[in-house]
C-alpha cells in the first residue's frame, strides 16, 4: 500500500488533476516532477501528462476502469486524439451529455458504476458500453454528484460524512469494505480531494491523520 500527500500549485483538490484506474493515470501538465513520482510509488503507475477542455482539470473531464475511458464532449479533438495515442491499449470514448463533468457525476471501478440521477438513457447505455459494469443511477447524501462527494475502487468504497446511518447501511452493498470520511479538514467532496485505485492513494496537503485513516480503512488500504 502507497499513501502520500500533495497540492497543485496550491489547490488541495487535488482529484480534479487526475484520471486514475487500476492501470491508467492521466494528469494535467501542471503537476511536479516530485508529484509524478508519489504517483509511482503509491499508484504503481506512470502519469501521462495531457490536457481536457485546454485544462489541467483533467479529473472533471473523465472517468476509467480496465475497460475503456470515458471523456466529456468538452474536450477539443486535438485531445483526444492526444489520449488515443497515449492510451493505445483501451477503449477510448466521448459522453455526449449535457452533464459534461463525468468526473463529478460518475463514479466506477471494474464491477459497478454509480452515476448522477439525471442522466438520459442514451448516457446510461453509453457509460454501461464503455465501461462493460453494471450501472446504477444513485444520490448519495442527497447529492447527484456522486463523483465529487464519495470515491470507489476495486477494493473499497468511501461515501462523505453527511450519508446518515440508515442510507450507509443500504450502501454496504456495493462493496465489503466502506467506510465514511471528509478530507482537506472537512470538506465533503471527497472526490476530488483524493487520487486512489487498489494500489493506493494520494490526498490533498491539508487532509488530516484522522481523516486519511478513515479513507484508508474504506478503501481496504491498510
Amino acid at each position: 500500500m502507497g499513501i502520500g500527500q500533495f497540492s497543485v500549485h496550491g489547490d488541495e483538490f487535488v482529484g480534479a488533476y487526475c484520471i486514475v484506474s487500476d492501470s491508467i493515470c492521466v494528469t494535467g501538465s501542471k503537476l511536479k516532477k516530485s508529484d509524478f513520482e508519489l504517483f509511482e510509488k503509491a499508484l504503481l503507475l506512470t502519469p501521462v501528462h495531457l490536457t481536457a477542455a485546454g485544462s489541467d482539470l483533467i479529473g472533471l473531464f473523465g472517468r476509467a476502469n480496465k475497460n475503456g475511458v470515458l471523456l466529456s464532449n468538452s474536450i477539443y479533438e486535438s485531445e483526444l486524439r492526444h489520449f488515443k495515442e497515449n492510451l493505445k491499449d483501451i477503449h477510448i470514448e466521448i459522453l455526449d451529455s449535457d452533464l459534461n463533468a463525468i468526473g463529478n457525476n460518475i463514479l466506477v471501478n471494474d464491477k459497478i458504476a454509480i452515476v448522477n440521477t439525471d442522466y438520459k438513457e442514451k448516457d446510461i447505455k453509453r457509460i454501461k458500453d464503455v465501461f462493460d459494469v453494471e450501472v446504477m443511477q444513485l444520490e448519495i447524501a442527497g447529492y447527484k454528484t456522486v463523483g465529487s462527494h464519495n470515491i470507489l475502487t476495486n477494493k473499497g468504497f468511501v461515501v462523505n460524512n453527511n450519508v446518515s446511518d440508515e442510507e450507509f447501511e443500504s450502501l454496504k452493498s456495493i462493496s465489503k469494505s466502506i467506510s465514511q470520511s471528509t478530507a482537506n479538514l472537512g470538506s465533503l467532496s471527497i472526490g476530488i480531494s483524493v487520487v486512489a485505485n487498489s494500489n493506493g492513494v494520494l490526498f490533498g496537503k491539508s487532509t488530516s491523520g484522522y481523516e486519511m485513516a478513515s479513507i484508508q480503512d474504506g478503501l481496504d488500504l491498510e
